[in-house]
């Protein structure tokens, strides 16, 4: 039985958060073993850049400090350790939350301005598949297959090609942190956001490209 796109996407979702959990574990151990030795730090982001290069040993790949700041989860970990071995860090209640205040300002920022990619990708997406449509010089019969390797560009508005318009589209998507590109399951995955934000399903043509670009 074929497995629909929108099932792979929930497939999908489940591991990325089943990754956070177990990172966010392996965070709690890294400071278990700090926390008898009362090892401290000046403030979240030395601690944090600390707990980034013993995931980095431990994953066998990079990990970025910020990643783990702007994590709730990670970040939760991280100000838990301060309050128990560093309270001055912290100072006190009044001014945590006032930290915490800056941070979720900042954090909404962000999203917004995510936001604001992502619904300019989706329009720029559905504009180039109804483009496309409407090109059929863009649809090969199977009796020319062999020729679909050469380049053929095709003008649209503005004197862009498709290919220009998809490499613009590409540029949007690798503005957007924490992105992962399954094309196997037919989606890009923003990992931040825990959600598939493009789907093959929607957007075939673009995939097809995709798949030769990366």
């Amino acid at each position: 039985m074929k497995i629909s796109n929108k099932d792979k996407a929930k497939s999908l979702q489940a591991y990325y958060s089943e990754t956070t959990d177990a990172r966010a574990e392996r965070i709690s151990k890294i400071l278990m073993e700090l926390i008898p030795l009362k090892v401290k730090f000046p403030n979240r982001t030395k601690l944090s850049e600390y707990v980034a290069k013993k995931l980095s040993e431990e994953e066998g790949q990079p990990v970025a400090s910020s990643t783990i700041r702007r994590n709730k989860k990670y970040d939760d970990i991280l100000i838990n350790y301060l309050v128990k071995v560093s309270p001055e860090t912290v100072a006190h209640k009044k001014d945590l939350a006032i930290e915490f205040n800056i941070v979720q300002r900042s954090l909404q920022k962000q999203i917004e301005e995510k936001e604001l990619i992502i619904k300019e990708l989706t329009r720029k997406l559905n504009e180039a598949d109804a483009l496309l449509e409407k090109r059929l010089a863009l649809e090969y019969s199977e009796k020319y297959s062999i020729q679909k390797s050469r380049v053929e560009k095709i003008e649209v508005s503005g004197g862009e090609t498709y290919e220009d318009l998809f490499n613009e589209l590409y540029k949007l998507i690798l503005k957007l942190e924490y992105i992962k590109f399954e094309l196997k399951d037919g989606v890009i995955y923003d990992w931040e956001s825990d959600e598939a934000i493009i789907s093959k399903s929607k957007f075939p043509k673009f995939f097809k490209w995709l798949a030769k670009k990366i």
